[in-house]
């Protein structure tokens, strides 16, 4: 179902990596909150929140990537389904 979305909004080429972004973010996202987030969540002498944090700006990275290889008449919709909970989901991540 999630192909088919992204392939009525964005195109069949672009589908692909589309759906793969959107999935990801899904899966990072549901570990834990934007409001859960605290300075308490994750471990940081083991490394795990600079892991978590590379993952999410990794993710912003070639979200960034595909956006700018859009068409104009996609790139509005894709800012708002995709690119802008990326990016905000990074940036609250950088921010700690």
């Amino acid at each position: 179902m999630l192909m088919i979305f992204v392939a009525e909004q964005f195109g069949q080429p672009e589908a692909g990596e589309a759906a793969y972004i959107l999935n990801t973010y899904c899966r990072y996202s549901s570990r834990v909150t934007a409001e859960m987030l605290d300075d308490q969540t994750y471990n940081l002498e083991s490394g795990e929140f600079k892991m978590v944090t590379d993952e999410f700006l990794a993710l912003e990275a070639r979200s960034l990537r595909q956006y700018m290889a859009l068409s104009d008449q996609c790139k509005d919709a894709y800012k708002q389904l995709i690119l802008f909970p990326v990016q905000a989901m990074a940036n609250l991540y950088d921010m700690y």
